[in-house]
């Protein structure tokens, strides 16, 4: 899945010519081989599940550009190759047990991870945090019950984003699958399907809203 939009450039500047251009390219990879190997750098050195930018291989890049012509459009494959220094992350799905002990409270990614198709990240993130300022605000002075109530809430909201954040992304990681072994979710939908979904308000999921 490959998502690319023109943003503005240095200083807000928004003319012609003077913006800048963001893509963004999901692909599956395997964690026990592929992604140490694109997380060494020239010296042996493997960095973990990520790696600064200015230590990414040449032969990554040259890989990762190949790639494009390759799988992408013509047009999404020039603006790749005008890349320089590319840099990735790997995507992880993160889902908390506990939301609340004592007087701790996690909220936002430290809570729960959901893949970026959903575009909850921020919004998750605002409404864990008006739900806890309410639960303590309409708990009077029972700090125990307002923790116990936001650990209810919100776990059982970004236990559902998280949900279907992998619905969603489940036929990028599928393609490493055989075609005849893929099902449901895995199999890719068609564009028009795709977009409408990750362009659904949150709040018109069932998913999610419950």
């Amino acid at each position: 899945m490959m998502l690319s939009y023109p943003v503005p450039g240095r200083d807000n500047d928004t003319r012609p010519g003077r913006r800048g251009y963001n893509f963004i390219w999901y692909r599956p990879t395997d964690e026990r081989d592929e992604l140490p190997w694109l997380c060494t750098d020239a010296a042996g050195r493997c960095h973990g599940t990520a790696i600064p930018p200015p230590l990414i291989r040449p032969e990554v890049i040259a890989r990762f550009q190949a790639d494009a012509q390759a799988l992408l459009a013509p047009q999404i494959a020039g603006i790749v190759a005008r890349i320089a220094q590319p840099f990735f992350q790997a995507i992880f799905d993160l889902q908390s047990s506990q939301l609340a002990w004592g007087r701790v409270a996690l909220l936002g990614d430290a809570a729960f991870v959901a893949r970026p198709h959903v575009g909850m990240g921020v919004t998750k993130a605002a409404l864990d945090a008006e739900c806890l300022a309410r639960a303590i605000q309409e708990s009077g002075s029972d700090l125990d019950a307002a923790l116990a109530r936001y650990d209810r809430e919100r776990r059982q909201v970004g236990s559902r984003i998280v949900a279907r954040a992998q619905q969603l992304g489940a036929y990028i990681e599928a393609r490493r699958k055989p075609l005849a072994a893929r099902s449901g979710h895995e199999r890719q939908p068609p564009p028009e399907t795709l977009m409408r979904e990750i362009g659904s308000m949150a709040v018109n999921l069932k998913e999610i809203a419950g």
